[in-house]
C-alpha cells in the first residue's frame, strides 16, 4: 500500500501534527486489529524515545481512558461545589447515614470501608478543613454503630472502641491530608492569576474569570460594563523619579480604582500601565458613574503626587454579551486610543448591542 501522509493524525485523545520525518505506513483505523509490527515510523531525527513513546500512547485507546476519569470527576466536583453551604452538609451526611445502613444490613462479609471514606473526601475538599473534620466524625461514629448493632463479638469488649478510634485517626490523616493540598492548589492559582506588584488579577486571570462572566451574562440577560484605562506619560514619572516611584504610583492607582468599585468586579493590570476594569451586572447609567468617578480620582491621585501623568479612558456598557474576552477587549481598547489621539485626559463611554 503507498504511503499516506496525513495533515493532521488523529491519535488517540488529542491530535498530533506529523513533522516531515514522521511518516504512517498504514492508516491508523487498520492499526486497531493489528499488531505493534503494523505502526512504522521514520526517526532518523525525532528519535527512538519520541517513536516509542507515540507508540505506546496508541495502545491507550484500548485502556481506560484517564484524561475522561479526570475530567468527569473535576465536572463532578464543581457540581457539588455548586450547591448551596446547607444544601450540600445535607446531602453527605445523609449518604454517610445511608452507607451505616447498608453496612448493617450487609453484615461481616462486606466491607464498607471505601465507602464511608467518600464523603469524607468530597466534604474536605469541597468544604474545606472544619467541614472534613465533621464528617470524620461522623463516619466513624455511624460506622461503629453499625458495627455495634450487627452484633460483632470481640474477645476484649473495649476492641470494637479501639477500632473507632483507629478509623477516626485514619480519616482525619486523609480529610487533612487533602484538605491541605487544596488549599495549596487554591494559593497557587491565586498567585498564578494575581499581579506581583500591584495585586490585581494579571491578564491571565482576568481572562478566566472573565469568561464565565461572560457565560452568566449570556444566561442571565443582564447588561454588564468595561474599561480600558491607560496611564498617559507614566515613562516620565520612570525617568524622572525612579522605578520605585513609578511602582508606588501603580499600586495607589490600582487601590483607588478598588475603593471605587464592588468586590465582585474584576481589576486587572493588562501590562505597564494599562488596566481593565469589569463591572458584572451593571446598566448604562450606573457603569456610566462609575467610569466617571474613576477617572476623577486616579487623576486626583496622580496630582497629589506632583505627576504629569493623567488616565484615559474608554468603557462600552454591553447589553448582550460579545462572542469572546478578546473581542471585548479589543472594542474598549479601540475607545481608549480614540481618546489619546483627541487629546488625552478623557474618558468615552458607549453603550453596545
Amino acid at each position: 500500500m503507498p504511503i499516506h501522509r496525513h495533515p493532521v493524525v488523529k491519535w488517540c485523545y488529542g491530535e498530533r501534527k506529523p513533522g516531515p520525518n514522521f511518516e504512517m505506513e498504514r492508516p491508523l483505523h487498520s492499526v486497531a486489529a493489528g499488531t505493534s509490527s503494523d505502526l512504522r515510523f521514520s526517526v532518523s531525527k525525532v528519535g527512538k524515545r519520541g517513536a516509542m513513546n507515540t507508540l505506546s500512547r496508541s495502545w491507550e485507546a484500548g485502556g481506560l481512558d484517564v484524561q475522561f476519569v479526570r475530567r468527569g470527576l473535576d465536572s463532578f466536583l464543581k457540581k457539588v461545589a455548586g450547591l448551596p453551604a446547607p444544601l450540600f452538609g445535607a446531602l453527605a451526611a445523609v449518604s454517610v447515614i445511608c452507607i451505616g445502613v447498608l453496612d448493617y444490613a450487609t453484615g461481616e462479609e462486606l466491607s464498607f470501608s471505601l465507602f464511608y471514606l467518600g464523603p469524607v473526601l468530597i466534604s474536605a475538599w469541597v468544604g474545606g478543613r472544619s467541614t472534613g473534620i465533621a464528617f470524620c466524625i461522623l463516619s466513624a461514629i455511624v460506622w461503629l454503630v453499625a458495627e455495634k448493632l450487627g452484633g460483632r463479638v470481640y474477645s476484649i469488649s473495649v476492641t470494637i472502641y479501639w477500632n473507632g478510634l483507629v478509623r477516626l485517626a485514619f480519616f482525619l490523616l486523609c480529610s487533612l491530608a487533602l484538605s491541605k493540598i487544596k488549599e495549596v492548589q487554591t494559593k497557587l492559582l491565586e498567585t498564578a492569576r494575581e499581579d506581583p506588584l500591584t495585586g490585581a488579577l494579571n491578564a491571565r486571570g482576568f481572562y478566566d474569570l472573565a469568561s464565565l462572566e461572560l457565560l452568566r451574562s449570556n444566561r442571565s440577560a443582564r447588561p454588564f460594563t468595561v474599561m480600558y484605562l491607560d496611564l498617559d506619560h507614566f515613562k516620565s514619572v520612570n525617568d524622572t523619579y525612579g522605578h520605585s516611584a513609578g511602582d508606588n504610583l501603580l499600586r495607589e492607582v490600582v487601590n483607588t480604582i478598588k475603593d471605587n468599585i464592588r468586590k465582585t468586579d474584576l481589576l486587572a493590570r493588562m501590562g505597564g500601565d494599562e488596566f481593565v476594569v469589569l463591572l458584572p451586572e451593571t446598566p448604562s447609567e450606573q457603569g456610566h458613574n462609575t467610569v466617571k468617578r474613576i477617572h476623577e480620582r486616579v487623576c486626583e491621585v496622580t496630582q497629589r503626587r506632583n505627576a504629569a501623568v493623567t488616565a484615559s479612558l474608554g468603557a462600552v456598557n454591553f447589553i448582550k454579551p460579545p462572542v469572546s474576552v478578546d473581542a471585548m477587549i479589543r472594542e474598549v481598547d479601540t475607545l481608549m486610543y480614540a481618546v489619546k489621539k483627541h487629546g488625552k485626559n478623557k474618558f468615552i463611554f458607549t453603550t453596545s448591542s
